[in-house]
């Protein structure tokens, strides 16, 4: 693992939410819309499947590029199918004294209702 002395660092030229205005003023069309039939969102956190997968989400922490936090909280989400095979490959390793780090996965906005 590198040491956050070696890592590469961007500085900002202008703050992060003036930033995601602009992001959002240009993404006012949305997505590519794509047709066909395709499965239904099932987003299953990686650690509730397995809680002994290896989790470093950078970007929740200082340890960074921006050197802030850009997410909230430290979690992953996978599509279920995505996730299991994680989970598959994970533990077929164990036996081996090797294991899975995600370092970076789907996040999704939790709030408070």
């Amino acid at each position: 693992m590198q040491s956050s002395e070696s890592m590469f660092r961007v500085s900002m030229i202008r703050a992060i939410p003036w930033l995601a205005i602009l992001l959002l003023v240009g993404c006012q069309q949305g997505p590519p819309k794509e047709s066909g039939r395709f499965r239904e969102p099932d987003l299953v956190e990686i650690a509730k499947l397995d809680p002994t997968i290896r989790l470093d989400i950078r970007y929740a922490t200082t340890n960074n590029f921006m050197r802030r936090p850009m997410y909230a909280r430290a979690k992953a989400f996978l599509q279920r199918p995505a996730a299991e095979a994680l989970v598959r490959a994970h533990r077929s390793l164990k036996p081996k004294g090797y294991g899975i780090v995600v370092f970076d996965a789907m996040r999704v906005l939790l709030t408070a209702v």
